[in-house]
């Protein structure tokens, strides 16, 4: 099974079909990922994964597993397609060779509705008294203009808003983890170098007295073949500030791109990548894009004085609209300053 653009679920007709297209008429494969190095051992810790029942998400949630994960979440859309993930995962020979007691739980989440993702983040909380490792993978594109529940353009609100609502939720649990065990959490973004085509940097720049999140929200400003792209550049942005402020021996995050725009890529190989960005990298990797395994510098574009005029109101208004939703990972947030 390959993969391509990084996401489980590519809602659009012909942008899938142009790109399976040229990948078969091309033949173009990405080199094989090297394995996972050995002695990484993750028992006794707790994942969690969105977008877990298909594709690159599903096979991160395997190769945790055979490393010896003792708790997986799996936050999925539909809970009887979770389900039969989680049989096949336990079902797996492998994991059951070396993993036999592994526990596999599912969480309803629906990335397009805030209410769904404070849901599950209560149910996270109630479940399970640590929480290790945040792999943000669930992720969408499509090619016409829609609203989320939420009011959001709905890419905008499943790739970008829903994800950082979901992080300052389960933040608390992040931190007070490495409290105990004496080491940093871990988030890793599933992100994608398609943020270098973002219509920020040439076709659409946001006015400068505009807001960000507002130029989004606006139809005039939807380019289909540019939006996946300009959610993935929020993503980075954010991580860029997060990383700031919050303190690596407490939280390492990290954003990763797995594959190629056009390029096949095994679901193997892009989960392995996944796989090594969350467990195997060091806080050299805090606050960092990585394409493959390796750490890029940001993009021009977000360097410039424009990119990071961009980057600071999308922080404030993002910080601002979390705060209207009780996200407590703020609070916590605010008080690693004094620490």
């Amino acid at each position: 099974m390959y993969c391509i653009l990084g996401q489980d679920k590519w809602r659009s007709s012909w942008p899938s079909l142009i790109i399976a297209q040229l990948r078969t008429r091309m033949r173009l494969h990405q080199p094989p990922v090297s394995p996972t190095p050995d002695g990484v051992d993750l028992k006794g810790k707790v994942a969690l994964i969105t977008g877990g029942s298909a594709g690159i998400g599903q096979d991160t949630a395997r190769q945790l597993l055979a490393l010896n994960l003792s708790t997986l979440i799996l936050g999925v859309r539909n809970q009887a397609k979770g389900a039969e993930v989680k049989r096949l995962l336990l079902a797996d020979p492998a994991i059951k060779r070396t993993n036999p007691d592994a526990v596999v739980k599912i969480v309803k989440m629906e990335m397009s509705e805030y209410k769904s993702i404070k849901a599950c983040a209560t149910t996270v909380n109630g479940e399970v008294s640590r929480l290790d490792l945040l792999v943000l993978n669930a992720g969408m594109a499509e090619t016409h203009y829609k609203l989320a529940p939420t009011g959001h353009e709905r890419i905008m609100q499943v790739n970008y808003l829903s994800n950082v609502l979901l992080l300052f939720e389960l933040l608390p649990l992040l931190i007070a983890t490495a409290t105990i065990t004496g080491t940093p959490s871990r988030v890793t973004w599933v992100g994608s170098r398609m943020h270098y085509r973002s219509s920020l940097i040439a076709s659409k720049p946001v006015d400068s007295n505009a807001h960000v999140l507002d130029h989004f929200d606006d139809k005039d400003n939807f380019f289909s073949i540019a939006r996946y792209g300009d959610s993935k550049m929020l993503g980075v942005m954010f991580t860029y500030e997060l990383a700031m402020r919050l303190p690596k021996e407490r939280v390492v995050i990290n954003n990763v791109c797995p594959v190629h725009y056009f390029i096949a890529r095994s679901v193997e190989d892009a989960g392995r990548l996944v796989v090594h960005a969350a467990v195997v990298t060091g806080p050299e990797s805090h606050g960092q894009f990585l394409i493959d395994k390796d750490i890029r510098p940001p993009h021009e574009f977000i360097t410039t004085p424009a990119g990071q005029v961009v980057q600071k109101k999308l922080w404030s208004e993002t910080f601002e609209e979390m705060t209207g939703l009780g996200a407590p990972g703020l609070e916590r947030l605010e008080q690693m300053k004094h620490l």
